[in-house]
């Protein structure tokens, strides 16, 4: 119920990748007609992993087990797929409004024609490097580098730590595209980014806390 409940407070850290505009347009809908986690999953592989996978994307299912189960034991199947169904549908409805999102900011562009082919190609170059950069992903991919130690003792200790992970590196990333840029311009700019990283941080926190 925990993960299921915080699972959207996700949505205020991709903030600092998109523009805060365009993410409460997003909320409503998208710039195009239809469900924008059926367009993801379309156009985007990763949406289309985690559909299939569900929250272990290393544990990909064979063909074998999406047709006859997990194990061939029919109740543990039922359980599992139980279990995970909320948290599921809570990811799903997060990952629909980041598209939502990333379609306004393709709109704002102005490079493609709404609804195109290459409109939706770019939208979905653009979910996918939001998802990469602030969304949790337990995919081998996606995994923070110290988490892909073998060491006993590190896997431990980052045990279920991708989401503050993650947001360590998102806030490491921007500081230092703005303490080592020195073209003035684009460390004004770098500066802003850095700026806005830091209040999605803190809001995403501060309504998980809440939530919780």
């Amino acid at each position: 119920l925990r993960v299921v409940a915080q699972q959207p407070t996700a949505y205020f850290r991709a903030a600092a990748v998109i523009d805060p505009a365009h993410m409460a347009k997003g909320l409503v809908k998208g710039a195009t007609e239809g469900n924008g986690w059926e367009k993801a999953k379309k156009y985007a592989p990763i949406a289309a992993i985690k559909d299939t996978s569900g929250f272990d994307q290393s544990g990909r299912y064979t063909i074998a087990q999406n047709v006859f189960g997990q194990d061939g034991n029919a109740l543990m199947n039922w359980l599992s797929e139980a279990s995970g169904w909320a948290a599921g549908k809570a990811d799903a409805v997060t990952w629909e409004k980041i598209w939502n999102a990333c379609e306004w900011a393709v709109v704002s562009e102005n490079s493609y024609e709404k609804g195109s082919d290459g409109f939706y190609q770019r939208t979905a170059q653009l979910f996918t490097e939001v998802v990469d950069q602030s969304q949790v992903v337990d995919g081998i991919l996606q995994r923070a580098q110290i988490m892909r130690d073998s060491n006993g003792l590190t896997k431990q200790a980052t045990s279920f730590m991708g989401e503050p992970l993650k947001s360590l590196n998102m806030l490491m990333r921007s500081y230092d595209a703005w303490r080592y840029e020195t073209d003035t311009p684009k460390k004004s700019k770098a500066l802003k980014r850095f700026a806005r990283t830091v209040s999605a941080l803190l809001v995403t926190d501060v309504v998980n806390s809440l939530v919780q």
